[in-house]
């Protein structure tokens, strides 16, 4: 929310999966949604995993970057 400059709660999100859905983003804003995930959480994301389903998908993006993570451990 911080790199899209979104001034959200984060409870706002609820159960929703889809961040097309929750923020209605543009190709540039995805760019900028990756971008600053592999910032904050110190990954880089595959350039063959950038798949829209992968990213639009939170849940799906959650397990991606947690498995990142746990390989970097």
């Amino acid at each position: 929310m911080e790199t899209l400059e979104l001034d959200l709660d984060g409870d706002v999100i609820g159960d929703a999966t889809d961040i097309d859905q929750l923020f209605g983003l543009d190709s540039v804003a995805i760019i900028e949604f990756v971008l600053g995930i592999e910032k904050e959480f110190g990954v880089t994301i595959e350039s063959h995993r950038l798949e829209r389903q992968l990213i639009t998908n939170l849940d799906k993006l959650s397990v991606y970057i947690g498995g990142l993570i746990d390989k970097s451990s």
